[in-house]
Order: C-alpha cells, then structure tokens, then sequence
C-alpha cells in the first residue's frame, strides 16, 4: 500500500511540479528575447526556473530580476497581470502607460548614420525635408511613434522650420560653409531666449552651432549639443504635398495654442535630465 501510495505521489509531483516551465516549453518562450524602448536595445531573458533578467547595453551591471508564470498566451512578471507580456506568434508585446515594446527572436540592430556627404553643394539641399528620428541622451526616437514631427523647407539659404509639435513655422537665414548649413551659437541663443520665457536653455546650448549635413546615403542630419550631449534630427527628403501638409498643421497647432502643452513636457524632460546628470555627478564625488 506505501510503495503504491509512492508511486501515485511520484507521478502527481512529475505532472503538477513543472506544469508552467513545460508550458512555456511548449509555447517555445524560453530563452533570450530581443526589444527596443525609446531606441534603446532591451534583452529579456526567460529562464527555466521561473525568473527572468533583464538589461540594456547602456549599463549592463543594471540587470532587472525578476519572477515570471505562463497564464494562457500571457507571461506574467512578479505577479502583475496588468504589466503582461501578450504571446502573439513569434513575439512577446508589453503595452503599459501609453509604451509598448514588442520582443521577437532577433537581436535589434542599432540604429547607424551613414558618413556626411562632405562635397555636398548647396543645391543639393533645396527642398524639403521631413524628419524620422531623433538620437539624443543614448536614445534613438522613431517620431512617428513618438508623436514628434518637425520639417524642414530649403530655399536659398533660407531655412524654413516647421512642426505641429511645437506650433511652429519659422524661416531663419543659414550660412552655407564646408559643404553644410550652419546657424551660428549667438543667432541660435538669441532666437531660443526670443521664443521662451525661461533663458537658461539659451544659455546652455549657446556655445554650440546648429548644422543641417547631407549624409551619403542621401538623407540629411540636423545637430546641436545641449548639456554636453549631441542631439541629432534625421530627414528624408519630402515631396511639396508632404510640406504643404507639415505647413498646415504646424499652423493648426498654433492657432489651438497646443505649443504650450508640449512646451510643458519638453520643461519637465529637461529637468529630468538635468537631475540625472546631476545625480551621477555625486555618484562620481562619493566614489572618489
């Protein structure tokens, strides 16, 4: 009657114990899955034993751990339903907070500039130019996906600069040297402090100018530094329609004062990375 009892506990323990790792064996979920956030490279790692890792090359050291189950086609972390992984195929999808972040087999590949086009003539760059990603602080934004529009229209050397982002159409004149349109740091200064209330953001990047490069690839590059950091805005060239409609709803945005809005979340972003650097500064102080 005990050895029966043994062997009926023995197959109870062997079909109950893993039921959730052999579920996700079956589901095939197990392992290294591959994301980005804001441009940045994510690596979650579903181990056996129910915990997962997870880290981004900006800092390895910083590992995210954790606890994982299979409930379904949904991958519970630490026990919150509400921030699931959704198993769709051959992907895993997190949506939380208005982020998503969609994981699949495949390593990311980080997002690279082609070389600046260092012969470009001025009339290489005449037209427009519509904006697809921003780098700045370690991150690659896509701005679709980001809501952050901004367009350029070229004539002469005049530099027209357009977003409903920002409720903005303004034409600037640009100086054309080496190949590239340069604004200069007092002009840059200048119109910055004209346009905000608040000059410190003038005074910050005020020693640096803004250039518009042609790249090789045939794309172009505007950049400036802000608080010690390059920040890059990425464009292919636009028809007159995608202009036209750039044009349209910058003023639309302008005329419904949305600027404001985003003018408050720009303030907020800046502060948050100011407080960072700020922070890591005293990090470096107490170590040494």
């Amino acid at each position: 009657m005990k050895k029966m009892l043994s062997v009926v506990l023995a197959l109870l323990l062997a079909v109950t114990l893993p039921i959730s790792v052999r579920a996700a064996e079956a589901t095939n979920v197990l392992g290294d899955w591959y994301g980005t956030l804001f441009g940045i490279s994510v690596t979650l790692t579903l181990a056996e034993d129910g915990t997962y890792k997870m880290v981004t090359p900006i800092d390895e050291d910083d590992v995210n751990e954790g606890t994982w189950e299979l409930k379904e086609d949904k991958i519970i972390m630490d026990g919150d339903e509400d921030g699931a992984l959704t198993i769709e195929g051959e992907t895993l999808t997190i949506s939380q907070d208005d982020m998503s972040i969609t994981f699949t087999r495949e390593p990311v590949e980080a997002f690279t500039a082609a070389d600046p086009k260092t012969d470009a003539t001025q009339d290489d760059y005449q037209g427009g130019w519509l904006g697809t990603q921003v780098s700045m602080f370690g991150m690659t934004l896509d701005c679709a996906s980001a809501d952050l529009d901004f367009a350029l229209e070229i004539n002469g050397t005049d530099v027209s600069m357009i977003s409903a982002a920002m409720g903005m159409e303004e034409t600037i004149p640009f100086e054309f040297k080496d190949g590239a349109f340069v604004l200069d740091a007092a002009t840059l200064a200048a119109i910055q402090a004209a346009v905000s209330e608040e000059t410190e953001a003038a005074e910050a990047s005020a020693d640096n100018d803004l250039k518009i490069q042609l790249l090789q690839d045939g794309t172009a590059r505007a950049s400036v530094s802000f608080l010690g950091q390059s920040v890059d805005f990425y464009m292919n060239p636009a028809t007159a329609e995608e202009i036209e409609a750039a044009k349209a709803a910058a003023a639309a945005a302008a005329a419904s004062g949305a600027e404001e809005g985003i003018a408050e979340n720009v303030e907020e972003a800046i502060e948050g990375v100011e407080e960072a650097i700020e922070e890591a500064v005293e990090d470096e102080s107490d170590a040494d």
